[in-house]
């Protein structure tokens, strides 16, 4: 093993998120999870979501807009990666059963 430090925008550290990669691109997407807070049991779900390249070190956070389909703030759920698009399923915070999925290839990375 060997640990990845990279310059630039970082990952916030988290637990529980989503990570899938892309077979056809080889990026590496990591879907929300739960920040801890300064309480030992207590944080925040997200809904951001990341992108490391290949051969990458750092982590860029990719804009996705927002709509009704989008996953929740959530964690515990899974992701993968099928034919070009981001699958994104469950989760501890969703009100249901939603199942979402992203076009890699539209998204855009904040810069």
């Amino acid at each position: 093993w060997e640990r990845l430090r990279g310059e630039g925008a970082d990952i916030p550290p988290r637990f529980f998120p989503a990570a899938a990669v892309d077979p056809d691109t080889g990026d590496m997407y990591v879907h929300g999870g739960k920040i801890t807070g300064e309480c030992p049991g207590l944080g925040q779900y997200r809904d951001d979501l990341w992108v490391m390249r290949p051969g990458g070190t750092s982590w860029s956070p990719v804009e996705v807009t927002a709509t009704p389909a989008a996953p929740l703030a959530t964690g515990g759920h899974a992701a993968v990666v099928h034919r070009g698009k981001l699958y994104v399923y469950g989760g501890e915070m969703s009100q249901e059963d939603i199942m979402a999925h992203h076009e890699p290839e539209s998204l855009r990375r904040v810069p």
